[in-house]
């Protein structure tokens, strides 16, 4: 006796969906010799680099990007260390982040993991791939977070080589402050062999700059201990430094200025 079968037609068929919250489309990027899978919304951002680049044309069957789609076609970051990279992430990813488990431990929903990054050096890489990427919020995260560790506190000021650092800090990354802070602190150095040293390390051009507010900012404070000046016509040395580099500050943003714009090439 024969069976009836019966049969579903393939209209009747709901199309599969994927689950609005649950179903995370991921990227992977190779970075010297480590893969890195995340989530890919993270570089999603409309005012990021990457954002655009997602949209383009590839070689895919619908003609998406294949790029990233799988650890054998990575989106490989070339002269970029893993090291920078990692604390990007952790900073671009922090509450995903600190819910993971540690390597080689097991996922436990009530567990969190701090925030690891410490270091002068991941905290620069972090400024260094959010200026490059813009990523304006996670580029002021790494600045508050170096200011923290590179600003003089209120006993102590800056070194020679820790101000000539912030300067050069603050010129590559276009930091406003940075750049204030330190040329304040260059004034405000006074050692035997201070001419030699700032012609050496800031050019000199830029050298008799700093000498000639060093001497006005001296000659005013001079004139005010002697009872000559009025406390309030001493010479202000921020007035003078704004005035003497305005160039320079004229094209720095205030908070968040970023270089030019240029696309690194051998991302895709």
């Amino acid at each position: 006796m024969a069976l009836d079968i019966p049969t579903v037609s393939s209209d009747s068929i709901p199309p599969v969906q994927r689950d609005e919250d649950f179903f995370i489309e991921n990227i992977t990027f190779k970075v010297e010799d480590t893969l890195f899978c995340v989530p890919k919304m993270g570089f999603l951002d409309p005012e990021c680099f990457f954002a655009g680049m997602f949209d383009l044309p590839g070689p895919g069957p619908n003609g998406e990007q294949v790029q990233g789609a799988a650890d054998d076609c990575p989106i490989i970051l070339e002269g970029e260390s893993k090291a920078h990279f990692k604390a990007f992430l952790k900073v671009l990813y922090q509450p995903l982040y600190c819910s993971l488990p540690k390597p080689g431990k097991s996922y436990d929903f009530k567990s969190t993991r701090a925030m690891d990054i410490h270091s002068y050096d991941e905290w620069v890489g972090v400024l260094h791939l959010s200026t490059k990427w813009y990523f304006a919020n996670i580029r002021q995260i790494a600045i508050e977070k170096i200011s923290r560790l590179i600003m003089p506190d209120s006993l102590n000021s800056l070194t020679m080589p820790e101000a000539c650092n912030m300067v050069a800090l603050a010129r590559k990354y276009n930091v406003r402050g940075w750049l204030l802070e330190g040329y304040r602190a260059l004034v405000d150095i006074h050692t035997p062999h201070i001419v030699a040293e700032l012609v050496e390390t800031m050019g000199l051009d830029d050298a008799l700059k700093l000498l000639q507010i060093r001497d006005t900012v001296l000659f005013g404070r001079a004139k005010q201990n002697r009872g000559w000046v009025s406390p309030l016509s001493t010479s202000d040395p921020d007035m003078l430094i704004l005035e003497a580099f305005a160039s320079e500050f004229a094209t720095m943003e205030v908070e968040c200025g970023t270089p030019e714009r240029t696309v690194p090439v051998n991302v895709f």
